[in-house]
């Protein structure tokens, strides 16, 4: 009898943490994945998790202070293989 494929349950699905760390004068941290909002925080822990997907991608984050201005992260570039 031929298998089917079952995908796996959601415990099993690997992810990756992302967290972005920074001055306490921040009031919103926003997490990117490849040019997209993955997370926008106002309180730390500034995380969020992300189910892992096999390709090239980049990840960043921007801040918020408290006076107005913004920061930015470096941008980091990682490899999912298959």
């Amino acid at each position: 009898m031929p298998r089917t494929h079952t995908p796996y349950p959601e415990e099993y699905r690997q992810q990756i943490r992302l967290l972005a760390l920074g001055a306490g004068d921040l009031r919103l941290v926003t997490l990117y994945l490849d040019g997209q909002t993955l997370a926008s925080l106002d309180d730390p822990p500034y995380q969020a998790w992300w189910e892992l997907a096999a390709g090239s991608h980049e990840a960043w984050a921007t801040g918020l202070r408290l006076d107005g201005s913004r920061v930015e992260s470096a941008h980091v570039r990682f490899t999912v293989k298959p």
